[in-house]
């Protein structure tokens, strides 16, 4: 059975608890058949990781969770009841408003049970029983009784752990792709500039001090012209290493352009940010440059 066509029964055949009162033959009949649809949906529940949940409003309690919930959070389906679910989640992400974050669901809540909340779907980050987080998706549709009486909600849960992940690594790599030189992994241009505004704008409020250097590879033409722009390009890398090398881990590197670089010293007096462009220019002067098929050579 598709998860659509036990998303539809479950809509179907989970209607209103029974009212108080005496039970006739037909009721007993229809709670034998709620028992029997119940068996059959944890049953086929308990084969995906999925969880189904039932939320009633009256009580703000879950009366039903499929048995799969222990493999999602680590805790039996009773042991959920007995506890606050939402003292579990940790951040809150609305899907349909743009991934907002959200502090506070009373106004959610009371949105939900007056009907204006079609379709809930957010993002959690939540703890599990033994103490570690994932991170799950909560989809859910109201429930209405015959009467059309907005009874609760019933939705699915869902470990999304790695989709996030994924998120998370195509976000790194776009901002890498956009702040950083494909060839020689420094900065590049737009990303020093920015950083030299903020840093002005920061060194006018603080009176610290900073050094800008602006470097440039004397006759890299002849390199290219010489041994083919292949070996210019392992040139450059290598000078990016160098200058990286010569730097503090605060410090900003960054290819400006061709053989141009850049570099922001935070903190650097001119005593010592001179210091710093003349090992920098020794470190490339000394160093013997080695592209096969060429000869080792000096820049």
């Amino acid at each position: 059975m598709s998860s659509r066509s036990l998303w539809q029964r479950i809509r179907h055949f989970w209607g209103p608890p029974p009212e108080p009162g005496p039970r006739q033959a037909s009721s007993a009949q229809a709670d034998n058949e709620l028992d029997r649809l119940r068996s059959e949906i944890d049953l086929l529940t308990s084969y995906f990781t999925d969880t189904v949940y039932r939320l009633r409003y009256d009580t703000m309690e879950y009366d039903y969770l499929s048995p799969s919930i222990t493999n999602l959070l680590g805790f039996e389906p009773q042991e959920i009841k007995a506890i606050d679910f939402r003292s579990l989640i940790i951040e809150t992400r609305i899907i349909n408003e743009g991934m907002r974050k959200v502090r506070s669901y009373e106004d959610y809540e009371q949105r939900r049970q007056r009907g204006e909340i079609v379709k809930w779907h957010a993002d959690y980050l939540m703890r599990k029983k033994d103490d570690s987080t994932i991170w799950v998706s909560d989809i859910s549709y109201p429930w209405f009784d015959k009467r059309g009486t907005n009874m609760g909600s019933i939705g699915i849960l869902r470990d999304i752990s790695d989709r996030v992940e994924a998120e998370r690594a195509v976000k790194a790599e776009l901002t890498r792709l956009a702040t950083t030189d494909s060839l020689t992994e420094l900065f590049n241009r737009r990303v020093f500039f920015e950083r030299v505004d903020d840093e002005l704008r920061r060194i006018e409020r603080s009176g610290k001090q900073l050094t800008i250097l602006l470097l440039d590879l004397d006759h890299f033409k002849a390199v290219n012209d010489t041994y083919g722009h292949d070996t210019g390009d392992q040139v450059l890398r290598t000078v990016g290493s160098l200058i990286r090398g010569c730097l503090r881990e605060i410090d900003v590197p960054a290819r400006l352009g061709g053989e141009e670089f850049g570099a922001i010293l935070l903190g650097s007096t001119p005593e010592s940010g001179s210091g710093v462009a003349e090992r920098i220019r020794a470190s490339i002067a000394e160093h013997r440059f080695t592209c096969d098929p060429h000869p080792p050579f000096q820049c």
